[in-house]
C-alpha cells in the first residue's frame, strides 16, 4: 500500500524509502516484539515476587491483626467484622480477576501489534497505530509491579493495626 501510494504521488524516494528502510523496520518490529514483550514479563515478574518477598511478613502480621480484631473488636462492631472480611474477600478476588485479564491482554494485543500494528507502520498515516500499540503493550506489561507495589504499601500500613501498647509504655 505504502509503495502504491508512493508510485501515485510520484516521488521515487519515497518507494526507496519505503522498500530501504520501512520493510525491514517492520519485519525487525515483528521478530523482536515477541522476544522482547517475553523478557520485559519476566523482569517484570522478578521485581513483583522481590517485592512481594519483601512485604510477606507484614502482610502475615496485617492479617493476623486483622482477625484478631475482627473477633474481638469493639462492643456492638460484630457485623462490621463480617462486612470487612467479605469486603477484603471482594478485594482479593477484584485484583485476582485484574492480574488474569492483564496476561490475556498482553497476548491479545501483542498478536494484534504482529498482525497489524506493525506492517500499519509502513503506510505514513498510520505510524501512529503502532505507536499506540507499543504504549499499551508497555502499560499492560509494567503494571503488575506496580500493583503490587501498591499491595506492599497498603499492607505495610495495616501491619500496625490493633497493635497497640500499654498506656503510659514506651513508644
Amino acid at each position: 500500500v505504502a509503495i502504491i501510494r508512493a508510485v501515485l504521488i510520484g516521488s521515487p524516494g519515497a518507494v526507496m524509502r519505503t522498500v530501504a528502510y520501512d520493510l525491514p523496520m517492520v519485519v525487525f518490529a515483528m521478530a523482536a516484539t515477541v522476544a522482547v514483550t517475553q523478557m520485559s514479563i519476566d523482569i517484570t515478574d522478578s521485581m513483583s515476587d522481590w517485592i512481594w518477598q519483601s512485604t510477606r511478613p507484614q502482610a502475615a502480621q496485617a492479617m493476623e491483626n486483622m482477625a484478631l480484631v475482627m473477633r474481638t473488636g469493639l462492643p456492638g462492631t460484630h457485623f462490621a467484622g463480617v462486612v470487612l472480611s467479605l469486603v477484603v474477600l471482594l478485594a482479593m478476588f477484584v485484583l485476582w480477576a485484574v492480574l488474569i485479564v492483564r496476561a490475556s491482554l498482553i497476548y491479545i494485543v501483542l498478536a494484534g501489534a504482529a498482525a497489524f500494528a506493525w506492517p500499519a507502520m509502513i503506510f505514513p498515516p498510520f505510524r501512529e497505530t503502532a505507536k499506540k500499540a507499543a504504549e499499551l503493550l508497555f502499560a499492560l506489561v509494567i503494571c503488575k509491579p506496580i500493583i503490587t507495589l501498591a499491595l506492599s504499601v497498603g499492607i505495610s500500613g495495616m501491619a500496625g493495626v490493633g497493635t497497640t501498647g500499654e498506656p503510659g509504655g514506651p513508644v
